[in-house]
């Protein structure tokens, strides 16, 4: 059948179960974006419906994945959140928490302190039993080194 590929499209891929579409986007599923890789899962067995929060987050910050699942899982299954740099798709991704489940629901998790400052990266879920890997998240992070807040101390 025939495709019809936008004129923002510059290639296309196919990466580890997952189509690359690499371009210039002003918007992604009604969230703004701009000239970053945008990413598409074939595999919907495990899909990231947010990141909270989300665009620039503090280095060390937690931040809650939410998800759900349309397979069913092992009761010894794991669900492990990667990042994956925008720059490097193909470096192999930083694990930033593993919990055993096997239904929808939450993952809590702190961003590394040794991210790239500035840099786009994008959150995938892997599950162990069966082995899946979800869709890369729609939103993204962009870690930032933050100082700490003190607050003032009152001088008697």
């Amino acid at each position: 059948f025939p495709v019809t590929i936008p004129a923002n499209v510059r290639s296309i891929e196919l990466y580890e179960n997952k189509v690359l579409v690499f371009g210039q986007f002003d918007k992604v599923n009604n969230l703004p974006k701009n000239n970053i890789v945008v990413f598409y899962g074939i595999d919907t067995s495990v899909n990231i419906t947010s990141i909270s929060p989300n665009g620039n987050i503090c280095k060390g910050a937690p931040i809650t994945i939410n998800y759900t699942v349309n397979n069913t899982f092992n009761t010894f299954n794991q669900f492990i959140v990667e990042l994956i740099d925008s720059g490097f798709p193909n470096k192999t991704p930083i694990q930033i928490a593993v919990v055993n489940q096997n239904n929808s629901g939450s993952i809590q998790a702190n961003l590394p302190f040794n991210l790239i400052i500035g840099r786009t990266y994008f959150v995938q879920i892997r599950s162990t039993h069966p082995e899946s890997v979800s869709a890369w998240s729609v939103q993204t992070i962009k870690p930032q080194n933050c100082t700490p807040t003190i607050p003032p101390v009152a001088v008697w």
